[in-house]
């Protein structure tokens, strides 16, 4: 009996190698159907990282707007250093243009991003300035009665983009 229970341990010991093979060959698959998404976030994520000079644009912007009851046309007469000096890790430029701010990214981003643009476009209701200034990212519809300024520039994938940026309409 004792002979037999020793047989027994030493035949359950280990895995196979065809048992190693099939874990690793799940893991495998496993980890190619993840790295896509997990290369997408932090793209998305860069993409956000973006917002935060944008924002210093968009006050300017505002303030400027609100003073004078028009937008302003360029960094210059945002307040604002030229494009090329206001950047970020991600971030190559910010460019006013008409109002509206657009990000162009470089530096240490993504490649997927690198020299590609999102634009924030100001929201206004013409003839009452009051009622403030709503920013629109990317392609969002302009609420009813109001209307959007300057150019949308825009040619980042709209995968990439966070949600208050993708047009939520349904494309038919």
């Amino acid at each position: 009996m004792n002979a037999n229970m020793a047989t027994m341990n030493i035949s359950h010991r280990g895995f196979t190698f065809i048992e190693v093979i099939i874990v690793l060959a799940i893991v495998g698959i496993l980890a190619t159907i993840a790295t896509p998404t997990i290369i997408d976030r932090i793209i998305r994520d860069q993409v956000q990282e973006g917002e935060k000079l944008a924002e210093v644009a968009q006050k300017a912007v505002v303030t400027i707007y609100t003073a004078r009851g028009a937008m302003p046309v360029d960094n210059p007469s945002a307040g604002l250093p030229p494009p090329e000096k206001m950047v970020g890790d991600l971030v190559q430029s910010v460019t006013v243009k008409e109002g509206a701010v657009t990000v162009e990214y470089g530096n240490n981003a993504n490649s997927a991003l690198k020299g590609k643009k999102l634009t924030w476009r100001p929201s206004i209701a013409p003839n009452y300035k009051a009622l403030g200034v709503e920013w629109l990212c990317h392609e969002r519809p302009v609420p009813e009665g109001r209307e959007a300024q300057g150019k949308l520039e825009t040619d980042i994938e709209e995968r990439y983009l966070p949600l208050k940026c993708r047009n939520m309409k349904k494309k038919t």
